[in-house]
């Protein structure tokens, strides 16, 4: 599995683990699927699974991540969009994005996304560092019922602007462990 195989693992088990009902689905190279998920017929917990990634995305991590050939979610996840995830857990619509980048960063990029002559009254931006695996997870919904489409535009533009800021400053600026978000260098 190369580095961005591996990031994305990162990603995707951070948004499986802050997300209720979400599954995680990998197909390993053998062709068992494993599955990990908080109901009964889940292989591994979201929290077991996010403690097996951690050491696997360590420098002298293990080799397991090399046996994955494919990774999906499901359960109350469903993709919507480039980096863009529906949560079908809550009430009201809810959209959630996950990346590399810190929160601090995250909350800096969401201040400055162009959302003019978009109604954002009852907007909400929900940003949870997963400091083990270096991921920010963010959650949008909206207080009041509207066009499923405007919080689509609103996700699209804050994931847009997200994946723009992670280009700008790869390669990705989080490392697995580090408490404070510490930039990862590649030398």
């Amino acid at each position: 599995m190369d580095r961005g195989q591996l990031d994305r693992l990162r990603t995707l088990t951070a948004l499986v683990h802050s997300s209720p009902g979400a599954t995680l689905h990998l197909e390993c190279t053998n062709g068992a699927v494993v599955v990990a998920g908080t109901h009964d017929a889940a292989d591994l917990s979201p929290c077991q699974l996010r403690r097996v990634v951690s050491a696997a995305a360590h420098p002298s991590g293990c080799e397991i991540i090399d046996r994955i050939a494919a990774i999906s979610v499901g359960g109350t996840l469903e993709p919507a969009g480039p980096g863009i995830y529906d949560d079908r857990s809550r009430v009201l619509p809810t959209k959630r994005v996950v990346s590399l980048l810190r929160a601090d960063l995250i909350e800096e990029v969401l201040s400055s996304v162009n959302l003019e002559g978009l109604d954002i009254s009852g907007l909400e931006a929900h940003i949870t560092a997963d400091e083990v695996l270096g991921v920010s997870c963010v959650e949008l919904s909206r207080s009041v019922a509207d066009p499923p489409e405007l919080l689509a535009t609103i996700a699209a533009a804050a994931a847009g602007a997200i994946m723009v800021r992670e280009c700008e400053i790869s390669p990705p600026l989080t490392q697995p462990g580090s408490p404070t978000g510490t930039p990862r260098r590649q030398w």
